[in-house]
């Protein structure tokens, strides 16, 4: 019986939120490699400050833009996440909105003297709830599962870019004893 109405909870999803959906997966992609991208950036500016102190060569200048290329991608990711969560606002309104037509819709096709079932009463209670919330929530909380296993993902590809045994050592210290 859950499984049904999962099946139509996704397509009255996709039916009215194509556009959010899209654009959610999308900055959760770049939310989810921000991060390699920032330890990448920060091993370039290590190595390089490293270089000019080794060298004693004063041209600091790629270390400058280093510096300003990881300030605008914290700038970059911070502006995503405001996006993002105006966008998740907004989503929330118009599944509302929509949920409540629905509802009403649906209320208005019941029998007068059925409101005085008390049992109804109370299913009609829980359904008055914040219903954008409520059905975005789970959405939402596999977009950022998405981003965490990308994140991990990005990691381990980098530890593995520098020797075999990080990679390992990453995993096996991620199991449970």
């Amino acid at each position: 019986m859950s499984l049904h109405y999962a099946k139509r909870s996704l397509n009255f999803f996709w039916e009215h939120s194509k556009k959010w959906l899209a654009t959610s997966v999308i900055l959760t992609i770049f939310k989810g490699v921000a991060p390699i991208i920032s330890l990448w950036l920060t091993k370039e500016l290590i190595n390089s400050i490293t270089s000019n102190l080794q060298t004693n060569n004063s041209d600091y200048m790629q270390v400058f833009l280093l510096l300003c290329a990881q300030f605008l991608l914290s700038i970059i990711v911070a502006s995503l996440q405001k996006i993002q969560q105006y966008m998740d606002r907004h989503e929330i309104t118009k599944l509302s909105l929509k949920l409540n037509q629905l509802y009403l819709r649906k209320t208005t096709t019941v029998p007068l003297n059925a409101f005085d079932d008390p049992e109804l009463h109370n299913y009609v209670n829980r359904l008055q709830g914040d219903k954008g919330e409520s059905f975005l929530s789970p959405y939402q909380d596999l977009l950022e599962v998405c981003k965490s296993v990308i994140t991990i993902f990005s990691f381990l590809i980098f530890l593995l870019s520098f020797h075999w045994a990080l990679f390992i050592l990453s995993i096996i210290s991620a199991l449970p004893i």
